[in-house]
């Protein structure tokens, strides 16, 4: 039998900032994402690893989220891994003492959405990638949650573009971004396997939000 890999290269060629992965999960859309952080971070681009909520973003879960990343062979054995530290992420080395240990700049963040007033303010150096994942939820979803999550990454961006990953593993009819991205009618119909582009107007102009329902890899 051949092993068949979710693809996020289909995704990335429609060539939008914004982009809405979202299906059953363990197809592969997480760690095809991660995948391109880590490499994209090997040539100084950094990311944002982000959650709705603080208690989702603490130290141990943040390292945890890598644990199925190669990196051995994704950077050719120079970092064995990732080390979450007071809010920033970094490539670790294997000591003299078998114990991890911190190596260079920082490749990350990870905040909270809900957190969003106190990184205002910030920098966030050579981002080029915001991931937030679990955005569909059956639970509790911020108020103004589509509002804060473009102004946190307009506080991110200042005048880059940026790629925004939103991923999700469930579908619920009650999700303000279906609404308020004027997404509900076709994403609710949208067939495994394909991309719809829609075009939300916005404060700064038109933003084009590409939306992939993955497939089930086996």
């Amino acid at each position: 039998m051949i092993k068949r890999y979710y693809d996020l290269q289909h995704l990335l060629d429609c060539k939008c900032f914004w982009m809405l992965l979202y299906g059953m999960r363990s197809n592969g859309k997480s760690y095809a994402v991660k995948k391109k952080l880590i490499q994209d971070a090997l040539e100084g681009i950094t990311f944002v690893y982000l959650r709705r909520w603080d208690l989702d973003v603490k130290g141990p879960a943040v390292e945890s989220y890598f644990d199925d990343m190669p990196f051995n062979d994704l950077t050719g054995g120079k970092y064995q891994g990732v080390k979450a530290y007071q809010g920033y992420i970094y490539f670790y080395t294997i000591g003299e003492d078998d114990k991890p240990e911190r190596v260079g700049a920082p490749i990350g963040r990870y905040c909270a959405l809900n957190l969003y007033e106190r990184y205002k303010s910030q920098v966030f150096k050579n981002c080029g990638n915001v991931v937030f994942e679990e955005f569909l939820t059956d639970k509790l979803y911020l108020n103004n949650e589509s509002k804060l999550l473009m102004q946190f990454v307009s506080t991110v961006a200042r005048d880059r573009d940026i790629n925004v990953f939103m991923i999700g593993n469930t579908i619920s009819r009650v999700c303000p971004y279906f609404d308020d991205w004027g997404l509900a009618k076709g994403i609710h119909n949208q067939k495994p396997g394909t991309i719809n582009i829609y075009h939300l107007k916005g404060e700064n102009g038109v933003v084009d939000i590409a939306v992939e329902n993955c497939e089930t890899i086996n």
